[in-house]
């Protein structure tokens, strides 16, 4: 790591500036959580973007390869730098609102040991206006998902660029999630501009789509697959990806990502994509290098029923434990909002 550079806040838990003043604006208020949380995640599917309207093309003339994890795995011992994004969230459900408890966890492979450093934010959202009057930290919203999403992601960039100015150049980042999704395109694709300025190399892994963009757009696939996911299974065998497929929106041009299926086990693929910058910028014998890398990492984590790239598994794993160590529900005994059926039943 360069020594011109103070070290990160590598091992401790940062809590977001507004953290402790929105719990203590809840209680104000005289609202009061459950003591259980709803584990909630991210979900991108929902959004329409990318759609049928660009376009999109084959960068060479070869359906697949065979990945090489050994060659994957080599590019650490050759001077890359590994880090990997992901997070947690814990929803609290009550009648007058909801409350999302978020980790964001950024973990780096150290020489011997991974390197995590983890951000908590809070955020309430109700759409009475009664309770959200006069209030600085409790949200008005009419559409509390885009509201919390929108909140998320630029939680999200601001703690990347918070922490990543200390990270080597050539570090490959991988983060969980898909380059561009509906509203959030336009934050991450100027965080991937970010990175690549500052010669960081941003690479995003989506585990789970119902994405249709490749047979939609290729005649002779149309109305035969269910999702690219049932495509590409049926297209490689075990330990090969697809070719590069390049898409491009017709109207803007910063909403373009590269990307290709990868199937390391003998079980659905996952889709590795970048923005068509990073193309530019590194080259294709090195991204071609990054999908054997990708390969090696969902191998080295030996999990065949929860396949996951290793570095984001343990960003994950850190973000879940912060949440615990945090022990919001013995916070939240003070304040004690009167839970709804559901979240009690969860519990």
């Amino acid at each position: 790591m360069s020594s011109s550079n103070p070290l990160p806040t590598f091992g401790k838990i940062i809590t977001h500036p507004d953290f402790f003043k929105s719990l203590i604006e809840l209680k104000q208020k005289k609202i009061h959580l459950p003591n259980v949380a709803i584990p909630e995640s991210i979900d991108f599917n929902s959004y329409p973007y990318p759609s049928s309207e660009g376009i999109l093309s084959f960068l060479d003339s070869e359906k697949k390869y065979t990945l090489n994890p050994i060659n994957g795995a080599n590019l650490i011992k050759n001077g890359y730098l590994v880090a990997a994004y992901d997070e947690s969230i814990d929803k609290f459900d009550a009648l007058e609102g909801s409350a999302y408890l978020t980790a964001h966890s950024i973990i780096f492979l150290g020489e011997t040991d991974y390197l995590p450093v983890v951000k908590l934010s809070f955020n309430f959202f109700t759409r009475s206006n009664l309770i959200s009057a006069e209030s600085e930290y409790i949200q008005h919203s009419e559409d509390v998902e885009s509201k919390r999403k929108e909140l998320y992601v630029n939680d999200r960039d601001d703690f990347f660029k918070e922490n990543f100015h200390y990270f080597p150049k050539n570090t490959i980042v991988l983060i969980d999630g898909p380059l561009i999704g509906g509203q959030i395109s336009s934050y991450t694709t100027k965080l991937n501009a970010w990175m690549l300025e500052h010669d960081f190399i941003p690479i995003f892994i989506v585990k789970n789509s119902s994405s249709n963009l490749v047979t939609d757009h290729v005649e002779k696939l149309k109305n035969k697959f269910n999702s690219d996911m049932h495509w590409s299974y049926l297209l490689l065998k075990k330990g090969e990806r697809t070719n590069f497929i390049q898409y491009q929106d017709r109207y803007n041009p910063n909403n373009g990502k590269v990307f290709c299926y990868i199937k390391p086990l003998d079980l659905s693929p996952q889709r590795v994509e970048f923005h068509i910058s990073t193309l530019k910028k590194y080259g294709v014998d090195l991204l071609n290098s990054i999908m054997d890398l990708v390969c090696y990492l969902i191998l080295v984590q030996g999990n065949e029923k929860n396949p996951q790239v290793r570095p984001i598994a343990i960003a994950e794993k850190f973000a879940r434990e912060s949440i615990k160590m945090m022990n919001l529900d013995l916070l939240m005994k003070r304040i004690g909002l009167v839970s709804t059926m559901n979240q009690e039943r969860f519990g």
